[in-house]
């Protein structure tokens, strides 16, 4: 399968969780994919085809033997365009994801959020604006108060889970979550967006731990803005 044979909407927003095939040719071109690639074994995929197998896998629950009778391609073809897409989106994004300068001009809109979303339980932000998500009814940060108003983003760290190594094992095994993985720390804006990441660690490192570790208080305080003259009443 190609994927102009997702035309309708419905089949393409159930299969990518993209709306339209259009909005999926749109972001291959933003990411700068070629428009033909070849993955070490040979195997052949044009930017319409790396953009639906990439989009397909990380969007779906199936196994990969299920995707690839679906799409029709092999599990060896399959694995290595998503093994060519991890490596080309880690050489040409990799400094990107750690420049929180890029988000500076939007911080004050997204403490603007979280704190409507405290004291009115009005807060789900689109661009520059807030809507309620529930009519608004209490939200978990209006219930806490929601003391501080320049809080723009929210900090948390995730395992993902792996097969127990044959080595390092103590090094890869997490005592909270009692698996074996890598950890990662990221900060998650009031629009969904992960805005900041780091890692991979192994996993028996602590949120803590990777944030000392990360720099990211910091960088937090270099970008502080909590002066009068800088942000306001902040």
């Amino acid at each position: 399968m190609h994927l102009a044979d997702f035309a309708d909407d419905a089949a393409c927003e159930a299969m990518f969780r993209f709306r339209t095939v259009g909005d999926m040719r749109r972001l291959a071109i933003a990411l700068g994919l070629p428009d033909s690639i070849s993955t070490v074994d040979g195997h052949r995929f044009d930017r319409d085809d790396a953009i639906m197998y990439f989009c397909a896998r990380l969007a779906s629950k199936r196994t990969l033997q299920a995707l690839c009778r679906d799409l029709g391609r092999s599990p060896a073809a399959v694995s290595q365009i998503m093994h060519w897409m991890y490596h080309f989106l880690w050489d040409r994004f990799f400094d990107a994801h750690l420049d929180m300068g890029r988000w500076s001009g939007h911080l004050e809109t997204w403490a603007d959020a979280v704190a409507a979303k405290g004291k009115s339980g009005v807060a789900h932000q689109t661009g520059s604006t807030c809507k309620s998500p529930n009519n608004g009814a209490p939200t978990p940060i209006s219930l806490a108060g929601a003391p501080l108003d320049n809080c723009w983003g929210f900090v948390d760290g995730t395992l993902c889970p792996m097969q127990r190594p044959s080595e390092n094992q103590r090094e890869f095994y997490n005592g909270h979550k009692h698996r074996h993985g890598y950890k990662f720390l990221g900060i998650t804006a009031p629009n969904g967006l992960c805005v900041w990441a780091w890692g991979a660690l192994p996993g028996r490192r602590s949120d803590a731990w990777l944030v000392h570790d990360s720099g990211l208080l910091q960088e937090l305080r270099a970008r502080a803005r909590t002066t009068q003259a800088a942000w306001g009443k902040r």
